[in-house]
């Protein structure tokens, strides 16, 4: 290799770095690339991407997934085996969450629709029936879900507000499971504060809880709150705040879920219903004694 490009190193247009090449600018890199032919791009995109991804560890694939990922989106027209398009659309969900966490939110909806492309083009093959089928089936269901949450979700971090919407509406007849359904009703809610449908936002609070078997009154009178509120002490008893701020980490999905409707739903009532908000601050603390602490412990 180091002979076949020894011509264009001394003609500076490449730099010998360590056990690596690089182009001297990016206008001579961009003009290289122009020479080559379409389907031959896709080609290498596809090799080099196939390269990366047998070179990196578990803990190097989070700092090089945008590199693996934008190279084989550029030869996504060239994986045709089922198995490797569903993991080129792990691979997008996985890199649109870490753009969408760096708040590169155009990125991170493309990264999306590409996983989602992928996804949709490997389930077009005929059903398997081999015995883990099923399992295969539901895990990509379970990616499916996630990728169509996280484009949904993606369009309201822009304050897309009207996008968000509907895709999480076109969302809700895919949610098998009630705590799928329980997190597209709490989206739906933030959605409805962000443009001061708070009442409707309530309800879609009230909605997700329900399904998941926490029975919540619409509307609560001061009884009912002090009610709560003497609960959360009985459950403290004689534990000190030191042993409160230890409690385990909350793990558990539906724990999780259950905090995070409460802490929209305070959002919303903080401004139509001041008993509902009492009583959901009460129900963050009583989850979290019985769940463990969480990001949203700290508004009960």
């Amino acid at each position: 290799l180091e002979e076949a490009l020894l011509e264009v190193t001394k003609a500076g247009l490449l730099l010998l770095q360590k056990d690596s090449y690089r182009f001297l600018h990016d206008r001579v890199q961009q003009a290289s690339y122009a020479l080559i032919d379409e389907e031959q791009k896709a080609v290498e995109h596809l090799r080099i991407a196939r390269l990366i991804f047998s070179k990196l560890s578990s803990e190097e694939l989070e700092q090089s997934i945008f590199e693996l990922v934008n190279q084989y989106n550029l030869a996504a027209v060239l994986v045709c085996a089922r198995a490797e398009r569903v993991r080129v659309a792990q691979l997008n969900l996985m890199a649109g969450r870490k753009a969408e966490k760096n708040t590169a939110y155009s990125s991170a909806l493309q990264y999306f629709a590409s996983g989602l492309k992928c996804l949709a083009e490997s389930t077009e093959s005929t059903e398997s029936t081999e015995p883990d089928a099923n399992v295969d089936r539901e895990q990509n269901r379970l990616l499916l879900y996630s990728l169509r949450f996280a484009h949904a979700q993606c369009y309201w971090s822009m304050a897309e507000f009207a996008l968000a919407e509907e895709k999480f509406v076109q969302l809700l007849p895919f949610a098998e499971s009630a705590i799928e359904r329980a997190n597209v009703y709490r989206m739906l809610a933030e959605i409805c504060i962000c443009n001061s449908g708070y009442d409707k936002a309530v309800a879609h609070c009230l909605q997700g809880l329900n399904l998941l078997g926490v029975e919540v009154p619409a509307n609560p009178d001061r009884g009912q709150v002090d009610a709560e509120y003497r609960a959360v002490w009985d459950a403290i008893g004689s534990r000190s705040i030191e042993e409160l701020i230890d409690l385990p980490f909350m793990t558990d999905p539906l724990g999780l879920t259950i905090v995070d409707l409460f802490q929209t739903l305070n959002t919303a009532t903080m401004i139509v219903d001041r008993n509902l908000f009492f009583l959901g601050g009460c129900r963050i603390v009583a989850s979290s004694l019985k769940f463990g602490n969480c990001d949203c412990s700290c508004l009960g």
